[in-house]
């Protein structure tokens, strides 16, 4: 049993225990949506480089066919998600319509009109890559809007980047760099790939490969160098050597082991509840329910007076903070700006998108992240109340030295739990975790600024006659930059505003329903008391054992 299949088992594990115990429908749920997750879980591995690096001829070269354009325009280019099955194309528009195309038709799909095709093939070399999805993407060099495209999409489905280097530029190209910097900084996995080796060589290539590893060694150390050529025998076999390199199992863990410790925390917590108020009179457990209830209703009140809060700093704190960012970035890089905008409009405009979209993106995550932080605090201790409540540890209403001792001892209780808390923490959390979140919110506004800058460029008459470096300098610096940051000023605030909303109605229901959660652990509770003495002790060893069983798998997944 490989460790999807693992995964899946234990997930239904504690569904059965969730059910068996009756605890709310939402946890069985959630659950089953999480197994189907983990069932249909595959490894992207996007492949991405220079225009002519060679990426699509590898990847043709590997899967020994020629299915794949190798000489299409900038223009055409999509992203290509290559799956086994029978024979066709799926393309996915924007809107989540898909359509389907004949394998001989892929040079005629319009970049413009679809987000991503899927390319089916019946290849046994794909069959044999089991749950790694290869990914053909759109060159650096091509159409920005259509790369823009296709690497949002990746930054948050993409778990590998494979990144394709021309032999023939001797190292990495800018723009290449660029890109390598930029999943550095989001936490992403890569490798990269020296293609074209049978055009050097042996003395030549062994230098171009050394200034590689050397330039990669400078941005993240331990990162795979391999490489490549479709030209010559077992030309693949450092290609096929990247991709195994990566441990399948290792980030299928990683992407599900935090949800499923938490689910089992959260099931285990109310197995507690249930036990610990086993001998407590009915009256005392409906006061408790009343309380956690009381709590459920000031849920909105509580929301509404943060919503106030972090509406004022989305405002004017946290959109000016990312319009500075923006801006000292540029500036900082004026110099370079400078120079690209003498080579020309297309140059110009690569710069500054790839200075751009890292700096919105991080900057965007961190003070979200901030901003958010606050309500997170404050409602984790009121989490924490309801938990407290649940399991009834209120000195107030014990005589002290009792209280001392059933306080300690459900505080334990509650650290045995500490997964079960950090179940907010996918929801707030707008850093690399987020990235699905952040992207979406992001991509509009790098759009914005690509869209308006020949318009700027014209205006300024870059690129109509040859200029002096200072002057163009000057004229970024003091025109093109402040017309950057305006042009995307109003959208920013509708988006944030949007993200906001969104946030705040999200964490709303995962609140309430945790409290509820708890709520019906307690009636589960007074329910247990209409069972006859000799039922209610099987039925209490039976939570018992549970509540060892779920102990026992979270150790084994640890």
């Amino acid at each position: 049993m490989n460790q999807k299949q693992t995964y899946v088992q234990t997930v239904m594990e504690i569904k059965e225990i969730a059910v068996n115990h009756h605890l709310p429908e939402e946890i069985p749920a959630s659950l089953d949506k999480l197994a189907s997750e983990m069932e249909s879980f595959t490894v992207k591995m996007p492949i991405v480089g220079g225009f002519n690096a060679g990426k699509s001829t590898l990847i043709n070269s590997f899967l020994e066919t020629e299915l794949l354009p190798v000489e299409i325009t900038p223009e055409t280019a999509i992203a290509a998600e290559i799956k086994y099955g029978e024979n066709k194309i799926v393309a996915h528009k924007q809107t989540g319509e898909t359509q389907i195309f004949p394998l001989e038709k892929i040079k005629e799909i319009d970049a413009t009109t679809f987000r991503f095709i899927e390319v089916y093939l019946e290849n046994e070399k794909i069959r044999a890559l089991g749950d790694v999805t290869l990914v053909d993407m759109p060159g650096f060099d091509s159409g920005i809007k259509e790369h823009n495209k296709a690497i949002f999409q990746y930054l948050k489905e993409g778990i590998v980047f494979l990144i394709v280097v021309d032999s023939e530029d001797g190292s990495i190209k800018s723009s290449v760099l660029n890109f390598l910097y930029e999943l550095d900084l989001y936490q992403l996995n890569y490798a990269v790939i020296v293609n074209k080796i049978d055009q050097r060589t042996k003395a030549e290539m062994g230098k171009v490969v050394d200034n590689v590893k050397s330039v990669v060694d400078g941005i993240s150390k331990g990162v795979m160098v391999e490489t490549a050529s479709d030209r010559i025998e077992n030309g693949n076999a450092g290609f096929l050597k990247a991709i195994q390199s990566f441990q399948k199992d290792d980030l299928f863990k990683k992407r599900f082991l935090p949800e499923l410790l938490q689910f089992i925390a959260r099931v285990k917590l109310n197995l507690d509840v249930i036990v610990r108020n086993s001998d407590v009179d009915t009256d005392e457990i409906t006061a408790r329910i009343h309380e956690i209830e009381a709590k459920i209703k000031g849920l909105t009140n509580k929301f509404k007076q943060e919503e106030t809060q972090i509406t004022h700093r989305i405002r004017n704190v946290v959109k000016e903070n990312i319009l500075s960012d923006v801006q000292n970035v540029l500036m900082n890089e004026s110099n370079s700006l400078a120079l690209s905008a003498k080579a020309g409009e297309t140059s110009f405009n690569q710069k500054i998108n790839e200075l751009v979209r890292p700096v919105l993106i991080c900057s965007t995550n961190q003070h979200l992240e901030l901003t958010f932080s606050d309500l997170v605090a404050s409602m984790s201790t009121e989490l924490l109340d309801a938990n407290q409540i649940a399991q009834g540890i209120n000195v107030s209403s014990q005589k002290v030295g009792a209280a001392i001792e059933l306080v300690q001892e459900g505080l334990n209780k509650l650290a045995e739990n500490a997964e079960f808390m950090k179940r907010f923490e996918k929801i707030y959390k707008v850093s690399v975790g987020g990235l699905a979140i952040i992207t979406g919110v992001v991509a509009p506004w790098v759009e914005l600024i690509i869209f308006f800058l020949p318009d700027i460029l014209k205006v300024l008459g870059i690129g109509s006659e040859e200029r002096q470096l200072e002057k163009l300098k000057e004229q970024v610096e003091t025109q093109i930059i402040p017309q950057i940051t305006n042009k995307i000023r109003g959208n920013i605030e509708d988006n944030l505003e949007n993200v906001k909303n969104e946030f705040l109605q999200k964490f709303k229901q995962e609140m309430e329903e945790e409290m509820l959660s708890l709520s019906s652990a307690l009636h589960q509770s007074i329910n247990s008391k209409e069972k006859k003495e000799s039922e209610l002790a099987e039925y209490l060893n039976q939570l018992k054992s549970d509540i060892q069983r779920l102990e026992s798998i979270r150790q084994n997944l640890a």
